[in-house]
């Protein structure tokens, strides 16, 4: 189930349940715009994306683990257990298959669909799967927007800009053991 904080009401994002869900499995991805929400159950490579403006569900087979969603596609990977390769999926089109990659890089999506970001700070091309650009930190973890990545080092933040190549240092202090989620309100 998810909340729309506009009105307020609750919809359903899928028919299967989670499950129990390991927090370093991710089962739940969520289109930069807000408006799409991709979730697969634990041990079931079966991937439902929902619109969340209108209800209306699609289905993709052999699809577990989620690491980003766009309007035009999601990455994720083929099988539930285990290094499966990546694979991003686009509607009416064969999977893309990143042979090389797989969960443990820790793969994120850029939100406009154009760049993969995995372990220590290298940036791939999301066609191509080739490297772009490394950044000299250890770790990614989140998306700030298309051309920035949030990078964490043990408790110091920095943002990458994709484009230039510079990193800022942030003044961020989260209590240990904390999450950060990043969002936009529409």
């Amino acid at each position: 189930m998810a909340l729309d904080l506009r009105t307020g009401e609750t919809r359903r994002l899928t028919t299967h349940p989670a499950g129990r869900v390991r927090n370093d499995e991710p089962h739940l991805a969520i289109s930069a715009d807000g408006t799409l929400f991709a979730t697969s159950p634990e041990n079931i490579a079966k991937t439902t994306i929902t619109d969340f403006d209108t209800g209306e569900t699609k289905t993709i087979d052999n699809l577990c683990r989620l690491y980003g969603l766009t309007p035009a596609g999601v990455l994720g990977s083929r099988h539930c257990t285990g290094d499966s390769d990546l694979r991003w999926v686009a509607p009416g089109r064969k999977p893309r298959i990143f042979e090389a990659l797989n969960r443990n890089d820790r793969p994120s999506l850029s939100p406009d669909g154009r760049n993969i970001a995995v372990k220590n700070c290298t940036l791939l091309d999301a066609t191509t799967g080739k490297p772009i650009r490394s950044f000299p930190i250890p770790a990614t973890s989140y998306w700030l927007d298309p051309d920035h990545l949030l990078a964490m080092t043990g408790d110091d933040y920095y943002a990458a800009n994709i484009r230039t190549g510079s990193i800022t240092e942030l003044n961020i202090t989260t209590p240990p053991h904390q999450a950060i989620l990043l969002g936009r309100w529409r």
